[in-house]
């Protein structure tokens, strides 16, 4: 099977207009610590819009790599992608905590999908991000 990327413009604009504030930011330490202590934070971003509103979900795999889920636009299902390097994410994007407490139903849903496979991978080159989608041909 050969990899096919293909460029998703539209995740990449959603990502840009998701970034939180300054004040609201985290930084990995802190993302770390919660996620090895089991706390019931939960990590991502938020797209506020006037109509509809989007929430991208943090989720940390066992081997330590970083993904994140993106919801789909038009239907039900969510889009995995495996993040290159979470460090310069963080300091381009930025990561927040959308959630204090945690949705039990939530926190059980990001703990079942983990085994789901990536769908894509977000890299970033200078200070440019770049969201791609994986397609089997």
């Amino acid at each position: 099977m050969t990899p096919n990327l293909r460029f998703n413009r539209k995740v990449s604009k959603m990502l840009i207009h998701a970034i939180p504030k300054d004040h609201e930011k985290t930084n990995l330490h802190h993302i770390e610590w919660n996620f090895q202590n089991h706390t019931n934070k939960i990590f991502g971003l938020e797209k506020l819009g006037l109509f509809k509103s989007k929430l991208f979900l943090l989720q940390r795999l066992e081997n330590g790599q970083y993904r994140l889920i993106v919801p789909s636009g038009t239907g039900p299902l969510c889009s995995f992608y495996i993040i290159d390097d979470i460090e310069r994410f963080i300091d381009i994007i930025g990561i927040k905590v959308v959630s204090e407490d945690g949705d039990p139903s939530l926190l059980a849903a990001l703990e079942e999908t983990k085994m789901v496979p990536h769908t894509g991978l977000i890299y970033i080159e200078g200070e440019t991000i770049y969201v791609y989608d994986h397609t089997n041909y």
